[in-house]
């Protein structure tokens, strides 16, 4: 293999090539981010198979956020909890596309009040939100598996300490810990 051990990559949006030697860079910024979180204690997964636990597959997911002038890879290190049915616990705190459009609509709309006043829109993307999330002690464990390449992979797993990209509960822990620091804050 080549480039880190990855022969060739494909953005997981747009289904094009991708500088492999990028995506190794991408991917170890990701890790980087992973250890000095926190995000999983390694554990054994005859330990984990012993209390019944269930280990979640995980995967890469590789894109190119720029364009071809002006590359900006990002790698997404993300668990495949897959739908177990319906769970009306989970809930994900992103605004309908129809409150974006309101917003926008009263920011557009003149209004005698406002003459001469300048309106200005902020909307922002939390890169790595589920992230900030610490996972409910008295919820179930989750484990899953490490990246490839860490060397024990076959006989450890990985147990979250906190939430990530797609964890089942990652939305309503992210929401729990969004809603408590805005608490915290004064807010109601």
């Amino acid at each position: 293999y080549e480039s880190g051990g990855m022969p060739e990559a494909w953005d997981d949006v747009r289904g094009v090539f991708l500088d492999p030697e990028k995506v190794v860079g991408a991917r170890a910024e990701e890790m980087k981010f992973f250890k000095n979180l926190g995000l999983y204690r390694r554990v054994p997964r005859a330990l984990v198979k012993e209390i019944n636990g269930k280990i979640v597959s995980t995967k890469w997911l590789d894109t190119n956020k720029g364009d071809k002038d002006n590359p900006n890879y990002r790698s997404r290190f993300v668990a495949q909890e897959f739908n177990q049915g319906r769970d009306d616990t989970l809930y994900a705190s992103t605004p309908p596309l129809e409150a974006l459009r309101l917003i926008i609509s009263h920011a557009a709309t003149e209004d005698e009040n406002d003459k001469g006043v300048r309106k200005e829109l902020m909307i922002n993307d939390v890169r790595r939100a589920y992230f900030n999330a610490k996972a409910d002690p008295d919820d179930e464990p989750v484990y899953v598996s490490p990246p490839p390449g860490e060397g024990d992979s076959e006989t450890m797993c990985a147990w979250l300490l906190r939430h990530m990209n797609g964890n089942r509960r990652a939305a309503d822990g992210r929401q729990e810990e969004y809603s408590s620091l805005m608490a915290k804050l004064g807010f109601f």
